[in-house]
């Protein structure tokens, strides 16, 4: 199977982020979460990176999202990313899974 878009909201274990990372001000990442049924567990993070949009105002920009690329235990890669606009959140949700790829598995 090739890398799929999903776009859909997960679902993290509460006890899995690091409080360091949130500390600072940035996202954790959960080290599991729920989609559709399935739990997923990280074995690696592989990329990390942050999605700037411009405000009304040219010189500043606004982040809007943190994206996470992983690596699963059960060998998937999964982008991750972390809704930081309140508008912009669906249902409430924060966490999405962007896309999955299980061709390794």
């Amino acid at each position: 199977m090739a890398e799929r878009f999903v776009s859909e909201a997960i679902t993290p274990d509460a006890g899995t982020f690091t409080p360091e990372a949130m500390a600072g001000g940035e996202p954790s990442l959960p080290t599991r979460w729920r989609w559709r049924g399935r739990e997923f567990e990280v074995a690696e993070e592989l990329e990390r990176w942050k999605d700037l949009t411009p405000t009304s105002f040219e010189a500043e920009r606004y982040l809007r999202r943190h994206w996470f690329r992983v690596r699963t235990v059960c060998g998937a890669t999964a982008v991750l990313y972390f809704q930081r606009r309140r508008r912009d959140v669906r249902g409430g949700k924060r966490w999405f899974l962007y896309t999955l790829d299980e061709r390794d598995r």
